[in-house]
C-alpha cells in the first residue's frame, strides 16, 4: 500500500502543478490502533510555483481527494506554516507522526526546531479537552459503543494529561499515551480493547466498559481543574516564520 499511496502522492503533485514537501499518515494508523479494513488517512503540506504567491486574488489553500480506503488532504505551505503559529493541535500531531510517505526537504525539521516558541499548551489542552467532551457526549450515551469511538475519547483525553503534565506537545502513539495511566486494572482493560480493535472491523460495538467510562469522567474532571494553572502564553512573533517562508517559496 506505500507504493500505491506515494503514487498517488506524485499524480497529485502532477495534477495540481505542486510540489509535496511533507507527507504522513494521521488516524488510526499512526495513533496505532487500526482496524482491520481500517482507512488510509494521509496527510501532506505542499507548495506552488513562485508565480502563484505573487497574485492579489485569494485562492484554494487545500487539495482533498477522497477514495473508499485511500483518503488524502493536503494543506498549501503559507497555510501550514500559519496554522504553526497559531498552535494548531492537528499540524503538531502530523508533524510527529511515526508514518511518513514524503518528507524530502528539511522543513519538518525546521518547524520542529521551532515548536517550543510557538507551541502553546494551553491551546492545545483545550483542543484535546473538547474533542474528548464531544466524543462523550456524541458517542458515548448509549449502551453500546464503537469501540473506536472509545479509543478516540480515550487518545484525546491523555493527550490533554500530557500537556497538562509536561507542558509539551504529546505524541501522536498512544502507545507511549497510555503510559500515563498507573491504574493497572484500566491499563488491563485497554489492553483487551485493543486486541480486540485490531481483529475487527470498524464498525464493531462493545457494550460499555464502566472502569474506562470511570476513569475518563475522572481524568476529564481532573483536567478542567488544573487548567488555571497552565501560563496564558504571549502570542508569538511572525517574522521569523515570514522569513521561512519566503525561503521555501523562493527555493527551486
Amino acid at each position: 500500500m506505500r507504493a500505491e499511496i506515494i503514487k498517488k502522492l506524485k499524480e497529485l503533485e502532477v495534477e495540481h502543478n505542486i510540489e509535496i514537501v511533507y507527507a504522513c499518515e494521521s488516524g488510526s494508523r499512526a495513533w496505532g490502533f487500526p482496524s482491520n479494513d481500517s482507512d488510509y488517512d494521509v496527510r501532506f503540506f505542499y507548495k506552488h510555483k513562485l508565480d502563484w504567491y505573487l497574485s492579489i486574488e485569494d485562492k484554494k489553500d487545500t487539495i482533498t481527494d477522497v477514495g473508499p480506503v485511500l483518503d488524502f488532504a493536503g494543506w498549501e505551505l503559507r497555510k501550514t506554516i500559519r496554522l504553526f503559529r497559531a498552535s494548531n493541535s492537528s499540524l503538531y500531531e502530523k508533524l510527529r507522526s511515526p508514518i511518513t510517505y514524503i518528507n524530502t526537504s528539511e522543513l519538518k525539521n525546521e518547524l520542529l526546531r521551532l515548536e517550543n516558541e510557538y507551541y502553546r499548551p494551553l491551546s492545545g489542552v483545550h483542543h484535546y479537552l473538547s474533542l474528548s467532551k464531544n466524543f462523550m457526549r456524541d458517542y458515548m450515551n448509549g449502551e453500546k459503543v464503537k469501540l473506536k469511538k472509545y479509543f478516540y475519547v480515550l487518545r484525546s483525553t491523555l493527550a490533554a494529561i500530557w500537556i497538562v503534565e509536561k507542558e509539551g506537545v504529546p505524541p501522536m502513539e498512544f502507545n507511549y499515551l497510555r503510559e500515563l495511566i498507573l491504574d493497572k486494572e484500566v491499563v488491563k482493560w485497554i489492553d483487551l480493547m485493543l486486541r480486540l480493535k485490531m481483529k475487527n472491523d470498524e464498525t464493531y460495538e462493545v457494550n460499555r466498559f464502566p472502569p474506562i467510562d470511570n476513569w475518563l469522567t475522572e481524568a476529564i474532571r481532573n483536567i478542567e481543574n488544573k487548567l488555571t494553572r497552565i501560563d496564558r502564553e504571549p502570542k508569538s512573533e511572525t517574522e521569523r516564520l515570514n522569513k521561512l517562508f519566503r525561503k521555501w517559496i523562493l527555493e527551486d
